[in-house]
């Protein structure tokens, strides 16, 4: 899961709230979910979906 959350914050610095939630949504197996949350949260779509994949 930290793996997931520092990805977010190397590439993507703005996105701060929710990235917890997102990513234990995709630890969990959740790809959508995680996807969706981190780009609610400001995520661009390739830093979400790569960010689950960081994490894999």
């Amino acid at each position: 899961m930290k793996a997931c959350e520092q990805y977010v914050a190397q590439y993507d610095a703005k996105v701060t709230g929710g990235v917890a939630e997102a990513c234990y949504q995709g630890q969990i197996g959740n790809q959508t979910s995680c996807n969706a949350s981190l780009v609610a949260a400001g995520a661009t779509k390739d830093v979400a979906a790569s960010a689950w994949e960081a994490f894999r």
